[in-house]
């Protein structure tokens, strides 16, 4: 679950010590009371991003074991190192090099790093490697996760996130941490793991709160939402939701504001607040249709003009599902997605059938049972 950091070591007035030798087997082995100990341990001796790899643990598994003594310490543990590590930050000198400032691009990202000056400082990790070395590498493995990702490759994506948060932790970056930390909620969201994503977004909602304005705190909320979401915490979901809402909204991220939007409707279906989801939901259609034609996102909303004929119909309106399932028939058949299309046509064709409209209804049960394509739909009347 953590970073496989070879060796992470504690600044004390002593020697260096050596805290771990890879915590992916290290920290595993601890109880969760000797994760609270060693943790506030880490911190004394002054290393912060140590303590939060712990307190981290500490929260993914006390979450799967259900032990909320122990979440609750989690939780508090990482606001608090959080704010300490922001202080911490904001007090160091900033010795800014050339190198530490070098942005991602399509033309460098798989580019060999430059060379460095020789009095650049170095990473603990490794005295090899120069601190904006160590920056680059991660943010190239947090664009190789995000490419598994979207391939549902999620464990090559959770080996670049563990890396990457590996050598921000080594440099102390805190937004890239941060940012390391959603992204594995974000995976763990993605199979299942409500627990464990739980624990990744909250730690990485505590750091990145203290950032004001960082890209990923929006959808940091958003996921910590959804992993409320999966556990069934409604209450919860929607104050994160809302959060990120708010966060997107203030930025302008109208397409991330309609996303959540969705969200937030399925936890009012979940309580059975209707009226509260048809209004998320529509104002999510308005947030979609609101973009330039050629931004338009199709598929997300056929999707949502097809939840609203259904949010319609599960509510005895069906005479008012008529026309969003027509237009999402419609985007549908654009998009060439036919299995959606003959669904709708079987949906279509029991409102017809219930309103004794049988003509129609008979031509929409026709139409889901072919193998249509664009030459074979035919223009029936709504």
């Amino acid at each position: 679950m953590c970073p496989q950091l070879q060796l992470i070591y504690l600044q004390t007035t002593s020697p260096i010590v050596l805290l771990a030798e890879g915590y992916g087997t290290g920290l595993a082995a601890l109880s969760l009371t000797e994760l609270v100990n060693q943790g506030w341990q880490a911190f004394d001796h002054g290393h912060l991003l140590a303590a939060s790899l712990h307190f981290v643990e500490l929260g993914a598994r006390s979450k799967v074991q259900g032990e909320a003594y122990f979440a609750e310490m989690a939780e508090n543990g990482l606001q608090f190192l959080a704010s300490e590590l922001a202080q911490q930050q904001d007090c160091q000198p900033q010795n800014v090099t050339e190198e530490e400032d070098v942005e991602v691009t399509s033309e460098n990202i798989f580019a060999p790093p430059a060379q460095t000056n020789a009095a650049d400082p170095v990473d603990p990790v490794d005295p090899e490697i120069p601190l904006g070395t160590c920056r680059l590498e991660g943010q190239v493995h947090l664009r190789e996760a995000l490419f598994c990702h979207r391939r549902g490759q999620l464990t090559p994506a959770l080996h670049h996130l563990e890396t990457a948060l590996s050598r921000f932790t080594s440099v102390q970056d805190l937004a890239g941490v941060g940012h390391s930390l959603s992204l594995l909620g974000q995976v763990y969201l993605a199979q299942g793991q409500a627990g464990r994503a739980l624990a990744y977004c909250q730690a990485a909602t505590a750091i990145l709160s203290d950032l004001n304005t960082h890209p990923e705190q929006g959808p940091a909320l958003q996921h910590l939402g959804l992993a409320h979401l999966q556990k069934g915490d409604f209450n919860q979901a929607k104050t994160a939701l809302e959060a990120a809402l708010t966060y997107f909204h203030q930025q302008g991220e109208i397409l991330a504001e309609g996303t959540t939007l969705v969200y937030l409707g399925r936890v009012y279906l979940h309580q059975r607040e209707f009226m509260f989801a048809l209004a998320c939901y529509e104002a999510a259609l308005d947030s979609y249709l609101s973009l330039s034609s050629d931004q338009h996102p199709e598929s997300l909303i056929a999707q949502v003009l097809g939840w609203i004929g259904r949010l319609y119909e599960d509510t005895g309106r069906s005479e008012l599902a008529i026309a969003p399932y027509w237009d999402a028939l419609k985007r549908y058949r654009d998009l060439g997605v036919w299995d959606k299309v003959r669904e709708l046509f079987r949906r279509l064709g029991r409102l017809y059938e219930t309103q004794e409209r049988f003509t129609l209804a008979l031509e929409c049960y026709q139409q889901s049972l072919q193998g249509m394509t664009p030459a074979t739909l035919p223009r029936l009347r709504s």
